[in-house]
């Protein structure tokens, strides 16, 4: 039986790679794309095997008075977003216990049930789920949260985003499929100052949390040589990134080559990385 994969992919923005090589995955792929952004099927992957839900944009609700002029910086927030992505993530995982063939998101669409789900925005989607707490709670802002002492706990939020995120990460990490997690990087900081590391962008104790549950953690980039690029996956950690590591597989090279030659598809970037 071919190993089910539960990979993470973190990189830069739009240039590293990271979208194009889980769209080379095995199979029938799902992509929930929760920043902006077209998915185009690499060379190689015929176009027929991915299927894309596409978010709609926030419904802002901001304050005007008679003149319509802004009145606060305090916005109340959106929760069409967060609540529709909660919902697809429910209904995708009891497809998989039903065993359904496939099935129709909050979109109204009908998807087939997925080898590979791909959750494309793993950057966005925390601050997405944000704005559904505070609506759903009826507030504006962190600092509006009363802890159980009475008293403003502007940490509460990011307590709740945890809580939201980790029941839904569970849920669709341990279906029986492959499963991709796609955001970006940065450097980190702590007590305002950088520590020299760079980390996952997905936020707080989400960026090592994230990594940690998955086989595979994974960064992409880039390399620029005169004219041409080569895009590359880091497979091994190093001083800059003690997150990347692949289990269960030894003598990894640090740096593969996982370009695409239109015209000359050898073997996908799915494949020259996890493939036996």
């Amino acid at each position: 039986m071919e190993k089910l994969w539960k990979v993470f992919l973190g990189g830069k923005p739009k240039s590293a790679g990271k979208s194009t090589f889980a769209l080379t995955a095995p199979g029938k792929k799902l992509v929930l794309q929760y920043d902006l952004g077209d998915t185009t099927a690499p060379p190689g992957v015929d176009p027929a095997t991915i299927w894309v839900r596409k978010y709609d944009a926030a419904i802002l609700n901001p304050s005007f008075d008679k003149e319509g002029h802004l009145t606060s910086d305090k916005w109340q927030r959106p929760s069409n977003v967060g609540e529709a992505i909660i919902k697809d993530l429910y209904i995708l995982r009891q497809a998989f216990l039903r065993g359904e063939p496939e099935f129709q998101l909050t979109d109204g669409k009908m998807y087939p049930r997925p080898d590979t789900i791909i959750l494309d925005g793993m950057t966005e989607m925390p601050l997405i789920l944000v704005d559904w707490i505070l609506a759903v709670n009826k507030l504006r802002d962190a600092d509006e949260f009363i802890g159980d002492s009475g008293k403003v706990n502007k940490y509460k939020l990011w307590q709740k985003r945890i809580d939201v995120m980790r029941p839904l990460l569970h849920s669709v990490i341990q279906l029986p499929c492959n499963v991709v997690l796609i955001a970006w990087e940065i450097a980190e900081m702590k007590d305002d100052r950088l520590t020299g590391q760079t980390v996952p962008d997905i936020g707080g104790k989400l960026d090592n949390m994230i990594p940690g549950k998955v086989d595979a953690a994974l960064r992409c980039f880039a390399r620029y040589e005169n004219s041409s690029v080569r895009y590359m996956v880091q497979a091994v950690p190093d001083g800059l990134r003690e997150w990347v590591g692949v289990r269960g597989k030894y003598g990894m090279k640090n740096e593969i080559d996982v370009t695409i030659h239109p015209g000359k598809v050898e073997k996908l970037p799915w494949d020259r990385v996890l493939g036996e």
